[in-house]
């Protein structure tokens, strides 16, 4: 909850205005992740899902959740944060991990490639 606060203090505002300049996706790639992260709604999702990947019920409702946000995984904002999270070194070194995650994992690789080949 703290990190979430000071995040959101720190880069709340840039966050903002980067996300209203529509970026494509090469230009969100090259943004500071801090920035990039900054935006309420993954904040409060990123909050909620500490320490409940390892309960399996859990695991797939922040699935479920994460899938939810993504949408049709084109904006390049909440592919680029999912994507900065579910390679974060938790999930990176395997304390999290499971087969769901990897597939939700590769399918958002493969939706960030497809749009930094847009750009």
């Amino acid at each position: 909850m703290k990190r979430k606060l000071e995040t959101l203090k720190l880069y709340g505002e840039e966050c903002k205005r980067f996300a209203e300049s529509n970026p494509s996706a090469a230009e969100v790639r090259s943004a500071n992740i801090k920035v990039v992260v900054a935006e309420p709604v993954w904040q409060d999702m990123r909050a909620r899902y500490v320490g409940t990947w390892k309960l399996p019920e859990i695991m797939r409702t922040n699935i479920l959740e994460m899938r939810d946000y993504l949408g049709d995984m084109v904006d390049p904002l909440k592919v680029r944060r999912s994507l900065n999270y579910l390679t974060s070194s938790a999930f990176r070194i395997g304390i999290i991990s499971s087969p769901e995650i990897s597939e939700l994992r590769d399918e958002v690789r493969v939706a960030y490639a497809k749009l930094l080949d847009q750009d």
